[in-house]
């Protein structure tokens, strides 16, 4: 009986040790599991980071490699336009070494100027006439050159006071782009002696000048001759002369 007696209790302490042991294995095992877990986990958000880090590299580089390209591209051609003015300055030097603007020269481009000026009022006050009308308006002003009564250019004709209304309301600058051949046709066709009326000082739209003398309608405007008294003073002046 005691012989059966230890033998259980020596069975009895190796199953209790048995037990202990896996026990024990078991949250060896566990804990082993769960560090290595833990490990891959910080592995992979590690490789994660390491991955995009690199894409933000990657980017980031290819930024600064667009931007330099552009910047090179930029200074390519502010060069490119450096020489260009940089010939066009030569050339200006060169011309103006070969040949300085005489007197001559400068009044021919004020004439020129004044041309396309008096253009420009035809197309303002006459775009819409025909080509007689708008010679008229230009022996107008050429005829006013012509006067003693009037300043003697085209330009203070044009700039007169209380005269030419275009010339300070806008209409001249929007004339500009508006231009039409028969606006420079009927000037040059007036200044090289074809002139249709060498004795018209005035013209309206809507009724005669209250001060000229009436000459004739055309179109839309109403044509005026000096008046007598201003006729009388006419030649007056040019007796003094």
């Amino acid at each position: 009986m005691n012989t059966k007696l230890k033998r259980l209790r020596k069975y009895l302490r190796k199953f209790n040790w048995y037990m202990q042991h896996i026990r024990w294995n078991r949250v060896a095992i566990v804990l082993i599991i769960f560090v290595a877990a833990v490990v891959g986990f910080a592995k992979l958000v590690e490789k994660e980071q390491a991955e995009r880090r690199r894409i933000e590299l990657e980017w980031i580089r290819e930024q600064e490699a667009a931007e330099r390209a552009y910047e090179a591209e930029v200074q390519a051609e502010k060069d490119r336009w450096a020489e260009i003015e940089a010939w066009d300055d030569l050339q200006v030097a060169k011309e103006g070494e070969a040949r300085e603007l005489t007197s001559r020269d400068i009044e021919e481009m004020d004439y020129w100027g004044e041309l396309e000026l008096l253009a420009l009022v035809v197309e303002a006050e006459a775009g819409n006439q025909d080509l007689t009308g708008k010679r008229l308006v230009v022996d107008v002003v050429l005829n006013r050159v012509d006067c003693p009564l009037f300043p003697n250019t085209i330009t203070e004709v044009l700039e007169q006071e209380n005269q030419f209304t275009t010339m300070w309301n806008g209409a001249v600058e929007k004339a500009a782009w508006n231009m039409q051949d028969s606006d420079y046709a009927a000037v040059m066709l007036e200044v090289t002696g074809q002139r249709l009326d060498t004795e018209i000082m005035y013209f309206t739209a809507g009724g005669y000048n209250e001060s000229c003398t009436p000459a004739y309608i055309h179109g839309d405007h109403y044509f005026g001759y000096l008046s007598k008294a201003a006729q009388k003073e006419v030649v007056e002046l040019n007796n003094k002369k």
